[in-house]
């Protein structure tokens, strides 16, 4: 069960009406230090045992990490990381060091490939406003979910694959189905959630280009059920998506 129930006082990307949310930004605050936020990154340690962030591009070493790794934090959680990097002062010489570091922890599931990609739970069926992807990071994928949600409410979260379905152009389908739970004024959000893809590779490996480790895939959100009973669904937004699969 991937359930996630997050701290929306830390989120700061409502909706805003169209998709012109910028997951991760960059600013020159001048004197040779630029602030990155709402970056996708995975908690881990380097090859020299130092205490780090690992984004799509880089690692980045944070001193104060091993605090949050006692208390709050562990290796292999995703988290939305915002920090200062000063490039005139590098104390690491085999990672830039940054500074003033804060997170919001990101919930992490695993997706499944289930009979005829259907959930296993009939409530899984909020309608999810788009699902889009905001990065991927060794393995696990960053995606927005746009979700009408209160603070106080529990969301659950499924990502399936119907190992029987027909898939066009070497492009297979993944379902993302969302349930909630709880009560309070509800808000529309852009929801960030992150799905361990390393257990799609059992279903996903077909589809791979061996030399590049790529597959693209379609991510299809539900939108409700119709007056037969039956799950309706909707492309995400920039389909289709190129994940790397390892």
């Amino acid at each position: 069960m991937n359930r996630y129930r997050l701290n929306m006082k830390k989120i700061v990307f409502p909706f805003l009406g169209v998709l012109m949310l910028v997951f991760s930004s960059c600013i020159d605050k001048g004197n040779n230090i630029q602030s990155f936020g709402q970056v996708a990154a995975v908690v881990g340690y380097s090859s020299s045992g130092l205490p780090v962030i690992q984004t799509y591009n880089d690692s980045f070493v944070v001193p104060e990490l091993s605090d949050y790794l006692l208390t709050d934090l562990n290796i292999g959680d995703p988290v939305l990381a915002y920090f200062d990097i000063n490039f005139d002062n590098q104390p690491s010489t085999e990672y830039y060091t940054i500074s003033n570091f804060e997170y919001v922890k990101v919930g992490k599931g695993y997706p499944e490939g289930t009979p005829e990609g259907k959930s296993r739970y009939d409530d899984f069926s909020e309608e999810v406003g788009d699902v889009f992807v905001i990065d991927m990071v060794h393995n696990i994928l960053f995606l927005g979910i746009r979700l009408i949600v209160s603070e106080s409410q529990t969301i659950e979260y499924e990502l399936t694959f119907d190992p029987e379905e027909e898939v066009k152009d070497n492009i297979p389908t993944l379902y993302l189905r969302v349930r909630k739970s709880g009560t309070g004024t509800e808000s529309l959000y852009n929801l960030p959630y992150a799905f361990d893809m390393s257990y799609a590779s059992s279903f996903l490996s077909p589809y791979r280009d061996a030399s590049t480790n790529q597959v693209k895939v379609n991510i299809k959100c539900k939108t409700g059920v119709n007056d037969e009973g039956e799950d309706e669904y909707k492309l995400g937004s920039y389909n289709p998506y190129t994940l790397v699969i390892k």
